[in-house]
């Protein structure tokens, strides 16, 4: 309870659970079968669900969660800088991504509901910066983005769909959903918001409403 770890580590296995473990400074967290975290801090560290759970962990200054086969990890909260990648086998539930944060859902991964927050990704071929919601081969479900629609070209998105990627249930709310190469069913696009659809990128039951 209430563990601080400054450049040491820790892991938690079958049966055991760890509450309110900050991690600063590089440092690793583990978190295997059967083991839990909960309201954990990811500051500046990096922490892997390796078939654990994690719950209501915050994310900053640069730290990063990796959720990996059987892991998952629910009401996760990204702050500016830091991130959320879900790999394959891995699922998140309820993440937030507040403006500057960015999550990404691997081949195989699952992110379900979750909102993000005033994100800006820029695309240009296949390079990506900037931060919001990166579904790269996942499937993302249920997930609202809101805020200020980014300036600039089509490309700036809060969240973009590609490589075979799949989104269900998105709700735009001044935000764009970019989709290449990838599939979107049934996102509703609120007043405000934008659904841009390019080489490869199908869209299947949307509902546009102003």
């Amino acid at each position: 309870v209430d563990t601080i770890l400054l450049g040491a580590g820790e892991y938690v296995s079958s049966g055991g659970l760890s509450i309110s473990t900050t991690q600063s400074g590089g440092v690793w967290f583990d978190v295997y079968s059967g083991g839990t975290a909960s309201a954990g801090t990811v500051d500046a560290a990096v922490m892997t669900l390796s078939g654990g759970t994690a719950i209501g962990t915050t994310v900053t200054r640069g730290g990063t969660p990796t959720v990996s086969s059987g892991g998952i990890a629910s009401s996760t909260t990204v702050n500016s800088g830091s991130f959320l990648v879900i790999s394959s086998g891995g699922s998140a539930t309820d993440a937030t991504v507040q403006s500057g944060g960015t999550a990404t859902v691997s081949s195989g991964g699952v992110l379900s509901g979750g909102t993000i927050s005033d994100g800006s990704l820029n695309v240009s071929g296949t390079t990506v910066t900037g931060a919001g919601l990166i579904v790269d081969g996942g499937t993302a479900i249920g997930v609202t983005a809101i805020g200020a629609l980014p300036a600039g070209s089509t490309g700036d998105s809060v969240i973009y769909v590609t490589s075979g990627g799949v989104t269900s249930n998105s709700v735009l709310e001044s935000a764009r959903e970019l989709v290449v190469g990838a599939t979107a069913i049934g996102t509703i696009v609120s007043s405000g918001g934008e659904e841009d659809v390019q080489s490869g990128g199908t869209t299947i039951n949307d509902v546009v409403s102003s």
